[in-house]
């Protein structure tokens, strides 16, 4: 059974409910000094924070953790827990659970936390009664062999609007008390955006990863600009083209932004990053259709003396297709393919695929 209760239930927790010492308020700002810097290439801080607010508080074991949803289940972005019995065990045990758990696995629905669970401190048994609880799979397959089952689970949705950012909370063996409820809380703002900054660092390099392969996938330079025409990212093309014009292409992008006919013609589309201005993706259409294409290919297999294969090659070179596809669409092997384009390199005296493109595109 849970341990008796020495406080009312908590629900969800006022704002204001004891007035914290002022050696309390010192450490609360030293903590939320340690969350505000950022060391790149270092290990999160909250795991230090956990463990120094844990003592602090007076609580007997603290957990962050942060479950996003995959096509297969839940996986666990990051967790952080301090003084478990076994921090490993209770790791892999809640790790192993939330990969098979269903949406609402918690008494709340962990993609959009309903708005009274967002960002306030509320205990376990204020949401579900011991029967439910002991029936419920966390219960069973999670508290029990963790020996958790008696303890006080007191949490707070740490939230970003209405997207989960951690579950924040302890597994206290008795109620927690006035002071500890409000110590949780002044921790949520100064967790919330550490959360939030950590989560859009993770995901940065991931984004331009996936931006870069994107912008590869066109076959013809491309550029992401901002409204000045300060060029953000770039493909291959894009910058074996700089290389080569780099006065050209940012006098072209500036007559694309402003409107105006220009000698290398860009494509713009525009798109807006969340908390950020107007950007545009630039495409390079110097005549993109068929039409010019054929027409490049042309110039190109007088300019450089290609053969009628080499010359069918070039064309799906310029359209953006791999070797392998090539081959199979000429009825030629791999290795004769790239014999072709090393031979087209050669010929243009270019060193790379996109800078082959650029030259042929622009028909220079």
């Amino acid at each position: 059974m849970l341990a008796p209760r020495t406080t009312p239930d908590l629900g969800c927790v006022p704002a204001v409910m004891v007035k914290l010492s002022k050696s309390d308020l010192v450490k609360l700002d030293e903590l939320v000094a340690e969350l505000t810097v950022v060391r790149l290439g270092s290990a999160s801080s909250i795991g230090t924070v956990l463990t120094t607010f844990r003592v602090f508080a007076e609580l007997e074991s603290m957990v962050c953790m942060c479950p996003v949803e995959r096509t297969s289940g839940w996986a666990v972005e990051r967790f952080h827990c301090d003084n478990f019995p076994n921090d490993t065990k209770f790791r892999q045990l809640s790790i192993a659970f939330l990969e098979r758990a269903p949406r609402r696995f918690g008494w709340y629905d962990a993609i959009r936390p309903e708005p009274e669970q967002r960002n306030v401190v509320l205990d376990l048994e204020s949401l579900v009664s011991r029967a439910d609880l002991e029936q419920s799979a966390v219960y069973t397959e999670l508290l029990v062999p963790l020996h958790l089952q008696h303890t006080h689970q007191v949490r707070a949705l740490i939230c970003e609007g209405a997207s989960l950012l951690a579950w924040f909370g302890t597994f206290h063996p008795v109620s927690v008390d006035t002071r500890q409820q409000e110590l949780m809380i002044s921790m949520i703002p100064a967790m919330r955006r550490r959360l939030s900054i950590e989560r859009r660092l993770d995901t940065a390099s991931m984004q331009t990863a996936a931006l870069e392969t994107a912008l590869d996938q066109l076959g013809v330079p491309a550029y992401v600009i901002g409204a000045s025409g300060r060029i953000f990212e770039s493909n291959q093309s894009g910058k074996a083209l700089l290389q080569t014009r780099r006065s050209d292409v940012s006098a072209a992008l500036q007559d694309a932004l402003a409107g105006r006919p220009s000698s290398i013609n860009f494509e713009l589309v525009r798109f807006r990053e969340h908390g950020m201005g107007d950007h545009w993706l630039a495409i390079l259409r110097a005549r993109g259709s068929d039409i010019r294409i054929a027409q490049a290919v042309s110039l190109a297999v007088i300019r450089f003396k290609l053969t009628s294969r080499q010359r069918e090659v070039l064309e799906l070179v310029l359209r953006g297709e791999a070797n392998t596809t090539i081959a199979a669409m000429l009825a030629i092997s791999e290795r004769a393919v790239e014999q072709h384009v090393s031979a087209m390199f050669d010929r243009a005296a270019v060193d790379s695929r996109s800078a082959l493109i650029s030259l042929v595109l622009l028909g220079r």
